[in-house]
C-alpha cells in the first residue's frame, strides 16, 4: 500500500510538471516565424537579437527571460567544421514591429549576449587553410520553454521557424563588380541635389576571396562611416570597400606559412575612377582613403598609384614598411598614420618609420601610438588599433576627432 502511494504521489507531481510547461496539450498550437539580426562591432559582426512574429497578440507579462531557448544551426560554406550551441539571453519583451517594447503585441524580441568572447555568435567562420573568413549560412532555432498567454488570457504554444536573417547596416550596402573583376560592397547617400565625399576602405588579410561581404563583416572598417555622427560630419559620405580576390600583398608570411595573393592596385584605381564617374554627385575634391593591416599596405600602393585623386589618407597599422623612394609622390596628401606599440602582428616601426620620412619631406602627416588596444574595459587583440579611430576616438592635440580632421581635407 505504501509502494502504490509513492506512485500515485508521483504520478501527480508529473501531472502538475506537465501542465506547467508550454508543451501542454490543451495548449492552443500556433505557427510562427522569426528573423534573426546581426551587427557589426569592433571585433566584427555578431548575431544579437531574434526577433519572434506570432499570429496572436500576445500579454507581455507572460514573457519571461528563460522562456524562450535560442540555438545556432548555422553551416559552414566553405565545407569545414562548425560547432553549434545555445546562446545566452539576456533579456526578452514584447514589442511593436519596430522593437519597441510594449504591453501587448504580435513581436517578441530576445536580445542575446553579445561581446567579444561570446561563443556561437559569429556570422563568418576563420579558414585556416585560406587564412581568411568566410560567411556562415547562418540558421537558428527557437524553441518555446514555458508557457506564452494572449492578450486574453489563453495559453498558446508557438511552434517557431526561421523567416529571415538580417545585418543591419550591412543590408543597405549594395553589391557591385568593377569592369576588371573587383568586387565591391558600397553605400550611397540618398541624392538631394549636392555633392558628396567618398570614403574608400580597404580590408585587411582575413577578408578578402569572392563572397563580396567579409570585408565588411570583418570590423566596422566600412560600417563606420555610415553612423549618424559620420553622416553628420561627412555631410553624408559614399562609402566604397573593395574586396580582395585574394590577398592585397603579392606575397606574404604568417609564420611558417608563406601565402600568395594578387597585385590588383591598377585595378583598384580603375575600381575608383569608374566610380566616381558613375556618380556624378561625388565631391572628387573630397576623396579619401584608409584601411588596416594589409588595407594598410593597400591604401599606399594606391596613394603611389594615383596621388592626384585623394585628399586625405589614414592608413592604420599597415602591414608595410614603406619604400622611402616614393613618399615624395605623397607628400602633398594630409595623412594621419596610427599603430599600437604593443602590435604583435605588424612592427610598430613600420609606422614609425613612415611617419618619420613624411615628416623629412615636410609632409602632412599625424601619427598617433597606442599603448595598448582596451576598449570599455575589453582587452582587444594587439595589432586592432583601428577601433579608435573607427569609433571616432582619436583625436589630436588641440581635440579635433578623427572624423573632424578627415573630413575638413579639401583637395
Amino acid at each position: 500500500m505504501k509502494f502504490k502511494k509513492m506512485i500515485t504521489i508521483a504520478a501527480a507531481i508529473g501531472a502538475l510538471s506537465i501542465s506547467g510547461c508550454a508543451q501542454n496539450s490543451t495548449n492552443e498550437k500556433k505557427d510562427g516565424t522569426f528573423n534573426v539580426y546581426a551587427s557589426v562591432y569592433d571585433y566584427g559582426a555578431r548575431v544579437d537579437k531574434v526577433m519572434i512574429e506570432s499570429p496572436v497578440t500576445l500579454n507581455g507579462d507572460s514573457i519571461k527571460k528563460d522562456t524562450f531557448t535560442v540555438t545556432t544551426n548555422n553551416k559552414s560554406t566553405a565545407g569545414i567544421d562548425y560547432e553549434n550551441g545555445e546562446r545566452t539571453v539576456e533579456k526578452v519583451y514584447v514589442s511593436d514591429k519596430n522593437g519597441k517594447k510594449a504591453d501587448e503585441g504580435k513581436y517578441v524580441v530576445v536580445e542575446l549576449e553579445t561581446n567579444l568572447n561570446t561563443e556561437y555568435s559569429d556570422v563568418l567562420q576563420w579558414n585556416d587553410d585560406t587564412f581568411s573568413n568566410v560567411p556562415l549560412e547562418v540558421e537558428y532555432k527557437v524553441k518555446q520553454n514555458k508557457d506564452v498567454e494572449t492578450k486574453d488570457g489563453k495559453k498558446v504554444e508557438l511552434k517557431l521557424s526561421q523567416d529571415k536573417f538580417v545585418q543591419n547596416i550591412v543590408d543597405e550596402f549594395d553589391s557591385g563588380e568593377s569592369k576588371d573583376g573587383i568586387h565591391y560592397r558600397d553605400y550611397k547617400p540618398k541624392a538631394d541635389g549636392k555633392k558628396h565625399p567618398l570614403v574608400i576602405w580597404f580590408h585587411g588579410a582575413g577578408e578578402g576571396g569572392e563572397n563580396n561581404v567579409a570585408q565588411i563583416n570583418g570590423n566596422r572598417g566600412a560600417v563606420a562611416f555610415t553612423t549618424d555622427e559620420a553622416k553628420e560630419i561627412f555631410d553624408n559620405p559614399y562609402v566604397l570597400a573593395p574586396q580582395s580576390p585574394d590577398y592585397w600583398m603579392p606575397e606574404f608570411a604568417v609564420g611558417d606559412l608563406v601565402l600568395k595573393g594578387t597585385d590588383n592596385t591598377d585595378k583598384v584605381v580603375s575600381l575608383i575612377k569608374e566610380y566616381i564617374a558613375e556618380h556624378d554627385d561625388i565631391d572628387e575634391n573630397r576623396v579619401y582613403i584608409g584601411g588596416c593591416s594589409m588595407g594598410g599596405y593597400q591604401t599606399w600602393e594606391t596613394l603611389f598609384a594615383a596621388p592626384e585623386l585623394f585628399a586625405g589618407a589614414f592608413p592604420i597599422c599597415a602591414a608595410y614598411d614603406v619604400p622611402t623612394e616614393n613618399m615624395d609622390k605623397v607628400k602633398e596628401i594630409p595623412m594621419w598614420l596610427m599603430h599600437a606599440a604593443i602590435d604583435d602582428t605588424v612592427p610598430v616601426q613600420y609606422s614609425r618609420n613612415a611617419y618619420k620620412h613624411m615628416q623629412e619631406l615636410g609632409a602632412n602627416v599625424l601619427y598617433t601610438e597606442y599603448p595598448e588596444v582596451k576598449v570599455e574595459g575589453q582587452d582587444f587583440e594587439s595589432h586592432a588599433v583601428w577601433v579608435y579611430p573607427l569609433n571616432n576616438e582619436a583625436t589630436t592635440e588641440d581635440g579635433t576627432t578623427f572624423f573632424e580632421w578627415l573630413a575638413s581635407q579639401h583637395k
